[in-house]
C-alpha cells in the first residue's frame, strides 16, 4: 500500500475576490493537467494555487506536492539541470501516482522541464509573475490587482 505524499503549507484561511478564478482553476484540474497563473506581485497567485489545491484533494488522491522555487537551488536554475536534486527526488515518488504538483514563485519556462509532462492522473499548477509560454497545452490564468469592490463583501437587503 502506497501512502499519499504530502509536502504543503497550510491553506490560506481567506481568498477575498478571487471566487471566480478559484472555481475556474478547480474545474480546470479536472481536465487540464498544467495550469499558469501568472500577474504582478501581490495578486494572490500564491494564495489562490494553495486554497485551489486543498480545495481539489479528492481529485488527487495520492497527495499534494508544494515547491516554492524563491530560495530553493532551482530558482537560479536557467536550463534543465536540476542542481538540488529537489524536482529529481519528487518525480521519483509521483511516478505513477495521482498527484497534484504546485510550483509557486517560478522564473522561467525552463524551470519547468523537469516537471512536464505531467504523469496521468496527475496536475501541476504554477505561478509566475511572468507570462510563460514555455509550457504546451497549458491552461493560462492571468491575475490582475483588484479592486476595492472586488473585495468588499456583498450586501444583502
Amino acid at each position: 500500500m502506497r501512502h499519499p505524499l504530502e509536502r504543503r503549507p497550510n491553506s490560506p484561511p481567506f481568498l477575498a475576490g478571487r471566487g471566480r478564478e478559484l472555481g475556474l482553476l478547480i474545474q480546470t484540474l479536472a481536465d487540464t493537467p498544467l495550469t499558469v497563473i501568472s500577474g504582478p506581485p501581490r495578486v494572490g497567485k500564491s494564495a489562490l494555487a494553495l486554497r485551489a489545491a486543498h480545495l481539489a484533494a479528492g481529485l488527487f488522491p495520492d497527495g499534494l506536492l508544494y515547491l516554492d522555487l524563491r530560495g530553493s537551488p532551482l530558482h537560479n536554475v536557467r536550463t534543465p539541470r536540476d542542481t538540488g536534486g529537489q524536482a529529481t527526488a519528487l518525480l521519483r515518488n509521483a511516478a505513477g501516482r495521482r498527484v497534484l504538483v504546485v510550483l509557486d514563485n517560478v522564473d522561467s519556462a525552463a524551470q519547468l522541464q523537469p516537471w512536464t509532462p505531467v504523469t496521468p492522473g496527475g496536475a501541476v499548477i504554477i505561478t509566475s509573475r511572468h507570462a510563460l509560454t514555455g509550457p504546451e497545452r497549458a491552461r493560462q490564468l492571468r491575475l490582475s490587482a483588484l479592486s476595492f469592490e472586488d473585495v468588499q463583501p456583498e450586501h444583502t437587503h
